[in-house]
């Protein structure tokens, strides 16, 4: 009786925990009510990864992963792929840790689609916007079996239920798998809110299908499985947390410039059509057409679209895996200027193949130029090894002058005095820190971002937005799939963390001296495109099992806690502190 009864409570607690489990994780058990009723496909949504591969061995060391979706099927010729800038590009930060992580100087990028299980496609970006944060990647091949996502250029309606696909991280960190297939695509169900919210002039779609880190680069979908959107950001408020996906029409005006294939529920669109439409309208209106001019407007269509960018790419993918702190100062800024010179030029619609073979002479020579920066470390410790031996001289000198005179009669030296090593100045003492709260605040407070509009057609305020897991592209360095990075640290220094809030990016605090700035070749942790931050803004400083931070006369002021601390003075930092460097804040958190 009493083994029945332990055999109930182990039951019980087994039911218990499958219960809590479902709860826990609510994709798992929402997944198949929310695409009830519909016409969606999961087949055309693809696994999009970034990684490192080891040129000797070819072994892949994963860097970032989002999702992604195809737009034309396998017998249209070549195949492309959707997906968000911020997944396909690596931002500066992660390239260093990644180089840190891996244990090279330069990053040997490629990137994957997955077909299914670890059977993956190369692909290569042949256009992205920074602006719209959307990139259309070419298959090195096509794939076949899988369906191409039919798209609705006009958008969602108002109160329109929509959908918002891809392979949430939520799902990536309690799964088994390395790779994802449809089988894992999670469908979440929301409607819109606000048909176009624009955000520094590019518009959005806000709507309440919840989105997270990894859905990035996946599709917004109506209920017929048509694409209206590319999820983008989330905006969180105490109130609550807004989403929203870039409008597709920001997609397709750009798929049509560039002549690229993709389906609509009326048929395929090229931008071949345009000129054919055209022309028919002209017959049909009683206006004469020579096929001469017919032929001439199909071969500057076809001109446009075989443009060969080849030798551009192969140069903008060496260029991106170098690191400047390799290299002098001014032969890197030569690199990216030339680097921001050819990726206008393969953004540019209208640009030429002059233009595009000049970028990449241009960029080619750039790289070649790169000049090795100067070993200063060696040198520092040969001129510091030469001061101890000219030292060491002196002292023995001393010595021995100290004991002739002791031979002498005439003058006696104390038997307490010793010249054996040169006297040391006794150390001043610091004084204390004040406390952050007792300083007055200088810079007036900052205003609370306004909440977006609900159901309004009118234009929404501008929002800085925080991107899923920002640059990391949704799965981090070191721990594929954790959502953070770790670097490693041979000192004993208490592990410390900034988490900045407008992107959630986490950075590592890995040296005693850890400086924060924009100009990158001179700090450790680089903010970049914000002009309110300093060159080098503050130091975080770590000394007897305390963290400080100082303010190195920054042009706008640090702030602890909402305070500005005063210049060149040690402030102490306890876990949960809030961090302001002018207008960027941080979370300071200490393991």
């Amino acid at each position: 009786m009493r083994i029945m009864r332990n055999l109930r409570k182990v039951f019980a607690i087994m039911i218990a925990c499958v219960i809590a489990l479902a709860l826990v994780n609510p994709f798992i058990a929402k997944a198949a009510d929310d695409t009830a009723g519909t016409k969606i496909d999961k087949s055309g949504i693809l696994q999009i990864n970034v990684y490192h591969q080891d040129q000797n061995s070819g072994k892949k060391y994963f860097i970032q992963s989002g999702s992604g979706f195809l737009i034309s099927d396998s017998e249209e010729g070549s195949q492309y792929v959707i997906t968000c800038d911020h997944v396909a590009e690596i931002d500066d930060a992660t390239k260093k840790e990644a180089c840190e992580a891996f244990g090279v100087q330069k990053l040997n990028i490629k990137i994957e689609a997955v077909v299914t299980r670890d059977i993956t496609q190369t692909a290569k970006i042949i256009k992205a916007s920074q602006i719209d944060d959307f990139a259309i990647l070419k298959l090195d091949a096509p794939i076949y079996q899988k369906n191409a996502m039919v798209i609705r250029p006009e958008g969602a309606d108002l109160t329109e239920d929509v959908y918002a696909m891809g392979f949430p991280a939520d799902i990536m960190n309690i799964t088994d798998f390395n790779y994802y297939t449809e089988d894992q695509v999670t469908v979440s169900k929301g409607s819109v809110s606000l048909c176009e919210m624009s955000n520094n002039g590019v518009p959005y779609v806000q709507h309440s299908a919840v989105m997270t880190r990894g859905c990035s680069g996946g599709p917004l979908v109506d209920a017929n499985g048509y694409v209206v959107g590319l999820n983008t950001f989330v905006y969180t408020i105490d109130q609550g947390s807004y989403y929203y996906s870039l409008k597709i029409s920001e997609v397709t005006n750009a798929l049509d410039m560039l002549g690229i294939n993709y389906l609509t529920p009326d048929g395929t669109v090229s931008a071949g059509q345009s000129d054919d439409a055209t022309t028919e309208a002209a017959v049909e209106a009683g206006a004469e057409v020579s096929s001469e001019d017919a032929t001439e407007a199909t071969e500057a269509t076809t001109e446009a679209v075989v443009l060969d960018t080849a030798a551009l790419d192969s140069a903008l993918s060496e260029a991106t895996g170098y690191m400047a702190s390799d290299y002098t100062e001014d032969s890197f800024a030569d690199l990216e200027t030339a680097i921001d010179d050819a990726k206008s030029v393969k953004n540019n619609s209208d640009a030429t193949q002059s233009d595009i073979d000049r970028a990449a002479s241009n960029l080619q020579k750039a790289i070649d130029g790169l000049q090795e920066a100067t070993n200063t470390t060696m040198i520092i410790i040969i001129v510091i090894a030469a001061v101890v031996v000219v030292v060491i001289v002196v002292v023995i000198i001393l010595v021995v002058k100290a004991g002739k005179k002791n031979n002498e009669p005439t003058r006696t030296v104390p038997t307490s005095q010793s010249y054996s090593a040169m006297p040391t100045p006794a150390p001043t003492p610091i004084a204390p820190v004040s406390p952050v709260a007792s300083v007055t605040p200088v810079a007036p407070a900052r205003p609370t971002p306004p909440v977006p509009p609900q159901n309004s057609m009118s234009q929404g305020p501008q929002y800085s937005p925080s991107y899923m897991n920002e640059g990391a592209g949704e799965t981090s360095v070191l721990g594929y799939g954790t959502g953070e990075t770790t670097v490693l640290s041979g000192s004993n220094q208490a592990k410390a963390t900034l988490t900045r809030l407008k992107t959630n990016e986490k950075v590592d605090i890995t040296k005693q001296l850890f400086r924060v700035g924009k100009e990158r070749s001179k700090v450790d942790y680089c903010i970049t495109n914000n002009n309110s931050v300093s060159r080098i803004h503050a130091d975080i400083v770590y000394k007897n099992g305390q963290y400080f931070i100082i303010d190195n006369n920054s042009t706008n002021y640090t702030f602890v806690n909402g305070q500005m601390i005063p210049a060149k003075q040690e402030v102490a930092l306890s876990s949960g502190d809030n961090i302001k460097f002018a207008e960027e804040e941080f979370t300071f958190t200490v393991a």
